[in-house]
């Protein structure tokens, strides 16, 4: 497929539809530029790895007990009324 496309004055390029298509870039899609000796190659950038919050938690140096979703929540409401209380 052979179709073209104007630089903008902000170097911005929009890519045909029928391309983003054939590719299956959506919007949001990375994209990875690479110069090659007959001009840029655009590809797909790896995604990120998403992971679980258990496989990261050690990193934030957290060592008590595990806490569940509903005893942070409580423990923010705490915060903001005891904030409140002080003003």
């Amino acid at each position: 497929m052979h179709q073209t496309t104007v630089l903008s004055q902000k170097g911005q390029v929009v890519l045909p539809k029928a391309l983003r298509d054939a590719c299956r870039w959506n919007p949001g899609t990375r994209l990875t530029v690479r110069e090659t000796p007959e001009g840029l190659l655009l590809t797909a950038a790896a995604p990120i790895k998403t992971r679980e919050a258990r496989s990261v938690a050690g990193c934030t140096g957290y060592q008590g007990p595990v806490r569940s979703i509903d005893d942070m929540q409580d423990a923010i409401r705490k915060g903001v009324a005891e904030r409140h209380a002080r003003r």
